[in-house]
């Protein structure tokens, strides 16, 4: 706002320089739908790069996102080979004006207590079903990387 008006002589309310950011930034970097519609390209490549990385992407009926998940083949790994066998699980509330949801977070610990996060993913609420999908797509590639 200070800028606008120094440089401009324009005196922009904070809702109009708000809003005039935001659609900078959605020029620049593109808007939340085109990312969310990249997910299966980005876990796509993952997979391809990071041997047994497990991705899984839920969507809805009408094709629209719901669920996220992803481990990377080497976290996979260490937590296998080197940390305790025991998690820890969280989940962060993402607070955007738009798109709502929880950043899910599963971490496994070393003997010197450093932690190494071993899957993420994201959902719509931090509620039993959320968290049901994401610890069954989280059991189920360990419990495949043990197999193998």
């Amino acid at each position: 706002m200070k800028d606008m008006s120094c440089r401009h002589g324009l005196n922009l309310t904070y809702n109009q320089a708000y809003r005039s950011k935001n659609k900078g930034l959605e020029m620049l970097m593109g808007s939340p739908n085109e990312s969310f519609q990249k997910f299966p390209y980005y876990c796509y490549n993952l997979r391809n790069v990071n041997p047994d990385t497990r991705t899984n992407i839920k969507v809805d009926e009408h094709g629209r996102f719901e669920m996220l998940f992803i481990a990377l083949g080497v976290a996979i790994d260490s937590f296998i080979i080197y940390l305790r066998p025991l998690v820890i699980i969280d989940g962060a509330h993402l607070k955007d004006d738009v798109y709502h949801g929880v950043n899910l977070l599963v971490v496994g610990m070393d003997g010197n207590n450093q932690t190494l996060p071993i899957a993420f993913g994201i959902c719509q609420g931090e509620d039993g079903a959320g968290w049901t999908w994401f610890l069954e797509s989280e059991s189920l590639s360990i419990s495949q990387k043990k197999l193998v």
